[in-house]
């Protein structure tokens, strides 16, 4: 397995936090090994995932925020309201999944204040059709799913 591939866990484990609807759908075609570790990031690492956000103010080199897991999540009292256009997935300060969408108008928190589900929930849908894309080069190129994974992260510049 590339060293891109062994990423795929870590995804894993992120859609399992955030869209477990999409988790199932690409755990039924991933490796139990895949599975078994998404789900030991997801018991023990929660707290171990930022985001590249790429916005009309920071496009170049992109915002680093944390990310926060919990439904117990503190609200913040202000956001800043930008153009974001992709977002990159860390684990670890490890890239996971960068994706690329057309400019939507997102609220971010400012200061320290990580993003939480309600971040993730306006992009459920250009997750799903990236993911989607990913599960289909699977099965038509006859290919493991992170092997799709792999040559999607490679495609992809931001």
């Amino acid at each position: 397995m590339s060293n891109t591939a062994k990423q795929y866990p870590k995804l894993l484990a992120f859609l399992q936090l955030f869209y477990p609807d999409l988790f199932t759908e690409l755990s039924h075609h991933s490796e139990k090994s895949d599975i078994v570790e998404a789900n030991l990031i997801c018991t023990n690492n929660t707290h171990c995932y930022q985001a590249i956000i790429y916005s009309e103010d920071v496009a170049k080199e992109g915002e680093r925020l944390e990310v926060y897991v919990g439904k117990d999540s503190i609200a913040p009292y202000s956001w800043d309201w930008r153009w974001v256009f992709a977002v990159n997935i860390l684990f670890e300060g490890r890239h996971v999944f960068p994706i690329k969408f057309k400019q939507k108008v997102i609220a971010l928190p400012t200061g320290k204040n990580p993003l939480t589900d309600v971040f993730f929930n306006i992009l459920q849908d250009e997750f799903k059709t990236v993911l989607k894309e990913i599960l289909n080069i699977s099965i038509k190129e006859n290919i493991l799913i992170h092997e799709s994974y792999a040559k999607y992260l490679s495609s992809v510049t931001l």
